[in-house]
């Protein structure tokens, strides 16, 4: 089973400003997801994707194959991660390796195990599934609690009918959330996309993981809470 590994790491970011590159504990974000991914057995190759010099200093100093910088038309905002994996796919195959599955990882979930990559693939090698995503319990926002604000600024359930069956929090049906720090996709899913959606196919397996290895770093206070959790190590094995 030939799995390339990347790792997408742009340059740019609204929310935290060069957050690939932000201090966690001292060190660069990047490079955690680096070494869980290094540390990682089952991945034929590994490379970070980043149109940014800055981070193939740090990527190379981590010991990450950085194989060029990524065009600036796959470096916006709006690109879909999808895009840069399929762009992964193509080098890949330039370069001779032709992979078989393409293993995004996230720098945003520097919590994320080595063991759990293994497990991501061990589950897609085991099942025959055509992508696998690691994915936490929704505990506080339940869709059967989602809310419509009106014109008039009143707020409804949008699913009323279910509201009212599941009124207390205990009874609600346990739902799964996407944690975004892992994605496993056979290359026939990729060759397929179209451009849009999450180029998952028809049978997604979900890879769950504990409430530390979710932690996903989008804002100030999410990088605030991931450097706590660093210097907490009490509070970091609780939730682990």
């Amino acid at each position: 089973m030939k799995v390339l590994g990347v790792i997408p790491a742009r340059g740019g970011s609204k929310g935290v400003p060069r957050k690939n590159l932000a201090p966690l504990a001292g060190r660069p974000l990047l490079t955690y997801i680096v070494e869980s991914a290094q540390a990682a057995a089952g991945i034929m190759h590994l490379i970070v994707s980043t149109d940014d010099e800055a981070i193939v200093r740090v990527a190379t100093t981590a010991g990450a194959h950085v194989p060029e910088l990524r065009p600036a038309a796959l470096a916006d905002d709006h690109v879909s991660l999808v895009a840069v994996s399929r762009y992964a796919l193509t080098w890949a195959d330039a370069a001779g390796l032709n992979p078989e599955w393409v293993l995004s990882l996230q720098p945003t979930a520097p919590f994320l195990k080595p063991a759990t990559i293994e497990r991501a693939i061990a589950l897609v090698r085991d099942t025959g599934c055509d992508s696998a995503a690691t994915v936490v319990p929704v505990e506080h926002h339940h869709p059967y609690r989602i809310l419509n604000r009106l014109d008039d600024g009143r707020v409804t359930f949008r699913d009323p009918e279910s509201a009212a069956v599941h009124p207390q929090r205990q009874d609600l049906p346990p739902v799964f959330s996407f944690t975004g720090g892992l994605y496993l996709r056979c290359r026939r899913v990729l060759e397929k996309w179209e451009g849009k959606g999450w180029a998952l196919g028809t049978d997604c397996r979900g890879v769950d993981v504990s409430l530390l290895e979710a932690v996903n770093i989008d804002t100030p206070m999410d990088l605030a809470f991931a450097n706590f959790l660093m210097k907490n190590e009490e509070t970091r094995l609780a939730i682990s």
